[in-house]
């Protein structure tokens, strides 16, 4: 597992990377939104660990249908990525830039 989490983390950096560099973003920006990236994804590895995969697959995905089904973005109004943002968002706030 932590194979996968580190890998996807590295992925992300690389994509980040070139994104943020062919936009002409700068270091401060990149950082922030790669650090808030990572956290998001830290948030869900945590639920999947405490729910188990299974689980919190069967959830994320009944939280999207739901979703679906009154009209909203299957992702973006996904209950479980708004919990993950808010975490991202609150644990960002901790960090010292």
């Amino acid at each position: 597992m932590f194979f996968i989490i580190f890998a996807l983390l590295l992925f992300s950096l690389i994509v980040f990377q070139n994104l943020f560099i062919s936009k002409g973003i700068t270091t401060y920006e990149y950082l922030k939104e790669y650090y808030k990236t990572v956290l998001h994804e830290i948030h869900h590895a945590l639920m999947t660990k405490q729910l188990g995969a299974k689980k919190f697959m069967k959830k994320y995905t009944q939280a999207g249908t739901i979703a679906a089904y009154v009209g909203l973005d299957p992702h973006n109004d996904n209950k479980w990525e708004i919990k993950a943002e808010d975490f991202a968002k609150r644990e960002l706030k901790k960090i010292d830039f």
